[in-house]
């Protein structure tokens, strides 16, 4: 099953969605998809073992998606960032994730672990929490500064 979506150019990318199962739920309103889940475009890609992506393919509200883990990654302004957790939402029109269960963000230089993160893409910005705590790990390129 493949959409559109507009790429920095102008152009329509596509966006790709892959899964064992799928059907709509009784309103029409979500899609759900089952076994082994894949839906990506040019910047971005979720996997997932089920999926649920709520309002119009190409331009969903939300895509909530459960895995042993789930993963997401994004090519944003030249790196990449990636995230894993038992349960991932996806905020598309707003460019938020929120990752949950063991959940885990990566960037170029800089990891997070906890229970819940949620990251505004658009925005740059971070939240954690979760009664584990919060663990930061910080790469530093070797050069003692």
């Amino acid at each position: 099953m493949a959409a559109t979506e507009p790429s920095p150019g102008g152009e329509e990318a596509p966006i790709v969605i892959r899964a064992d199962r799928a059907w709509e739920g009784e309103d029409g309103g979500v899609l759900y998809l089952q076994g082994s889940f894949e839906m990506s475009s040019a910047e971005w890609r979720v996997t997932a073992d089920d999926a649920e992506v709520h309002g119009p393919v190409d331009d969903p509200e939300r895509v909530v998606v459960t895995g042993a883990p789930a993963r997401i990654s994004f090519d944003n302004e030249g790196f990449t960032i990636t995230g894993a957790g038992g349960r991932i939402v996806y905020r598309y029109r707003e460019d938020v994730i929120e990752l949950y269960d063991d959940a885990v963000l990566e960037g170029e230089d800089v990891s997070m672990a906890s229970s819940a993160i949620v990251y505004d893409l658009r925005n740059g910005r971070l939240r954690s929490s979760g009664s584990d705590g919060v663990e930061v790990i910080v790469r530093r390129d070797g050069d003692g500064g």
